[in-house]
């Protein structure tokens, strides 16, 4: 098998949407899915050769659908220095940035976390591995109801994480040679496209070029045991044809691929979800669970014969799991040797503190990301009060109707004005129920119990570079506060 590299370079900020914890934060990957090169070459063919049908195209149906052709994801490039997802078997000491430990072979180590990011191993034979991650930037957006007038919702932003220009990602083509010259031979000199999201406005240009044609180089030494990385997100299914990703699913794959049974005797592994847009269906596909990049695997043969060789030579290049003409199931093997490492940190871009007093409109944005911030910091701590209701729990009908007097109240003083009226029945139950020896109705009336109760360290620094207080979100503290009990009381109920 041969391959081509396809080298990417960012010419402005590309967003590479991915799901994060904020509702109004869309974030990036820091790598170029290989769903998207495909696409990108995909929509090109179809454009030059201007073909309404493209999946009756020989050369379309072959580069793009049957998967002749492999598009692996294309990942940050430094010089000639290819940076691959980090292994979570390599782990870091608290307070020790300078050194990573092996931990399939270095065990009882304790108080270690994964070291996350990018790193190139080019140097590991000299037990020196350097790391870093492509570099990002935000952009704040004023948030539009209908986004077809265009005009701002007063008060409410959001924001993108991109990728910033002038860095250089590099994946690669993989297929048979014939395939891979005229490949070449159509795609021929470097093109500027745009990927991502929001690519029609001031995000996605990139200039793709093609390399020449290579051997896709398989370095195996013979063994029945040895540590297998991802590179990419793996996908498998179960007999009912859903993503899963257990170790005994991949024993299956292995054991299938290899032609042996195969025992995983450690992992460290994490799970992602994958999903990709389908431009003629103008549509997302299902999102699937999968082991993601960097999980690591310690893998024993039962045995070893002359075509075990063979068939992870094969695994190595297609890679291994479904879907993996797109880039899924990349893996190395033995990648990492050592029981340790000196590491190289990642350069850290000095931030320097404006000299001029922060303007208006940059004040509120931070006062618009604290509050948003501050919310999800009660819904939490609210989260976590819900279980200590222990005591005569009111009713669903009651807590039903207290949060629609909450939602429904124009401030803290009018709910509290509605919780006097309130019946004898309704308060008696109010005051049955306890909470560390307190009644519900008497937490509900003292406010700033709610402030004590969250954990507000997080935010309070940047409360004050803003020259705001705690106390100026009060109301839609309390709000998301009660809001949240009630609604966990009535689902615990239900339960």
């Amino acid at each position: 098998m041969k391959k081509i590299e396809v080298k990417i370079e960012t010419l402005q900020p590309v967003i590479l949407a991915e799901l994060s914890g904020d509702v109004n934060l869309t974030g990036t990957r820091l790598y170029i899915p290989g769903t998207s090169i495909r696409g990108v070459f995909a929509k090109e063919y179809i454009k030059t050769r201007e073909i309404s049908e493209p999946h009756n195209d020989d050369n379309f149906y072959r580069w793009f659908l049957d998967g002749s052709l492999i598009f692996t994801n294309a990942y940050l490039k430094c010089g000639n220095k290819q940076y691959l997802p980090c292994p979570l078997s390599l782990q870091k000491k608290k307070g020790d940035e300078g050194h990573v430990y092996n931990i399939f072979i270095q065990e009882g180590i304790e108080d270690t976390k994964p070291c996350s990011g990018y790193i190139y191993a080019g140097n590991s034979d000299n037990g020196n591995l350097e790391k870093k991650s492509p570099e990002t930037v935000m952009f704040f957006h004023h948030a539009r109801d209908n986004r077809i007038k265009g005009h701002s919702t007063e008060g409410k932003i959001f924001y993108y994480e991109a990728v910033k220009e002038d860095q250089v990602f590099s994946a690669s083509i993989i297929g048979e040679e014939k395939e891979l010259k005229e490949f070449c031979n159509t795609f021929s000199g470097a093109m500027e496209t745009r990927i991502g999201r929001s690519r029609n406005t001031q995000y996605g240009l990139v200039r793709m070029s093609c390399g020449g044609i290579e051997d896709y180089e398989v370095e195996l030494e013979e063994g029945k045991e040895f540590v297998l990385t991802l590179t990419s997100p793996a996908v498998f299914y179960n007999d009912s044809g859903y993503p899963d990703a257990s170790t005994e699913i991949m024993e299956r794959y292995l054991s299938e691929i290899i032609g042996c049974s195969v025992t995983i005797e450690k992992a460290f592994s994490k799970t992602t979800t994958v999903e990709n847009f389908v431009g003629i269906w103008n549509l997302k596909t299902p999102r699937e669970t999968a082991f993601a990049e960097g999980s690591t695997f310690s893998v024993k043969l039962s045995s070893y014969e002359d075509k075990t060789n063979e068939n992870l030579t094969r695994a190595l290049i297609n890679g291994i799991g479904e879907k993996t003409y797109l880039g899924f199931g990349r893996f190395l093997i033995d990648w990492i040797k050592r029981d340790s490492y000196s590491i190289s940190p990642e350069r850290e871009i000095p931030v320097r503190r404006p000299s001029n007093f922060m303007p208006d409109t940059v004040k509120n944005i931070f006062s618009e990301i604290v509050k948003n911030k501050l919310i999800r910091l009660v819904e939490t701590s609210a989260l976590g009060n819900v279980g200590k209701f222990k005591s005569s729990r009111p009713t669903n009908s009651l807590l039903g109707r207290l949060e629609l007097m909450l939602k429904h109240s124009e401030n803290i003083r009018e709910f509290e004005n509605k919780l006097r009226a309130l019946r004898k029945p309704a308060m008696e139950a109010l005051e049955n129920c306890k909470k560390d020896g307190e009644s519900l109705l008497e937490i509900l009336q003292k406010e700033e119990r709610v402030i004590r109760e969250t954990d507000m360290s997080l935010v309070e620094p940047v409360l004050s570079e803003c020259e705001l207080k705690i106390e100026d979100f009060i109301e839609e503290i309390y709000r998301t506060y009660w809001l949240t009990i009630f609604k966990w009381l009535r689902k615990e109920k239900n339960e």
